[in-house]
C-alpha cells in the first residue's frame, strides 16, 4: 500500500504507526535516492531523521518492491514526485502549516550536510522546500477534488517547535524570504487565507 505525504509532515512516523496498527511491514521511502551505490542520500536519513528508519535498497530489491507497492501487507512511503502515486495511494498526509514544514526541512538539511557551504545548503533547502510545496498542494487539492480522506499532520502530531540548526544558519533570512514566496504560491493554488 502507498502512503503519499508532504516531506517533513509525519509521513515516516505515520507509516511506522500504521504498520504496527494493521500488522503490515513498513518498507520505507520508495525513492531511487536510497538505492545502494547509486542514490544520492544513502544512509543520511537513517543517520539524521528522528525515526532513524530508512533502508538502503539493492537495485534488484528496489525493482522487486516497485512490483509490490499495492500489496496490503507492505507500506511504501512516497513523498517525492507524489503525482503518479496519488491515485493508487491508500493514505495521504499533508500539513496546514507549511512554515513549520519548511523550517523542519531546513533544520534537517543543515544538520545532515555540515560539510557544504551555506550557499550550497541554501540551494538544497530551496529545492526541497519547493518539493514540499508541490507535494502539499497536489495532495491537498487531490483530496478536495476526489473526496478521498486527507490526514492532517497537526491533527495527529505535535511539532517540536524549535529548529536550532535553522535558527543559527547564516543565510536564515534568505530562507525566510524564500518561505514567504512559496507560501504565496500555495495561497494562489489552493486558496488559503
Amino acid at each position: 500500500m502507498i502512503v503519499c505525504a508532504t516531506p517533513r509532515c509525519g509521513g515516516t512516523i505515520f507509516c511506522i504507526d500504521k504498520a504496527k496498527e494493521i500488522g503490515a511491514n513498513f518498507v520505507g521511502e520508495l525513492s531511487p535516492d536510497y538505492i545502494k551505490d547509486m542514490g544520492r542520500y544513502g544512509s543520511r536519513k537513517q543517520e539524521n531523521h528522528e525515526t532513524s528508519y530508512q533502508p538502503v535498497f539493492e537495485l534488484d530489491d528496489y525493482i522487486t518492491h516497485l512490483q509490490q507497492v499495492l500489496s496490503p501487507d507492505s507500506i511504501y512511503l512516497v513523498n517525492e514526485s507524489v503525482s503518479l502515486a496519488l491515485d493508487s495511494s491508500s493514505f495521504r498526509v499533508a500539513t496546514r502549516n507549511l512554515d513549520r514544514a519548511f523550517r523542519s526541512m531546513a533544520d534537517l538539511v543543515i544538520r545532515s550536510i555540515p560539510e557544504e557551504t551555506p550557499d550550497d545548503v541554501y540551494n538544497i533547502v530551496s529545492r526541497f522546500c519547493r518539493m514540499q510545496l508541490e507535494s502539499n498542494v497536489l495532495i491537498t487539492r487531490y483530496c478536495e477534488l476526489t473526496g478521498k480522506p486527507l490526514v492532517i499532520y497537526e491533527e495527529l502530531y505535535k511539532s517540536k517547535g524549535f529548529y536550532p540548526n535553522f535558527d543559527s544558519f547564516p543565510m536564515r533570512d534568505n530562507l525566510e524570504q524564500l518561505f514567504v514566496r512559496l507560501r504565496g504560491i500555495e495561497t494562489e493554488q489552493i486558496g488559503k487565507t
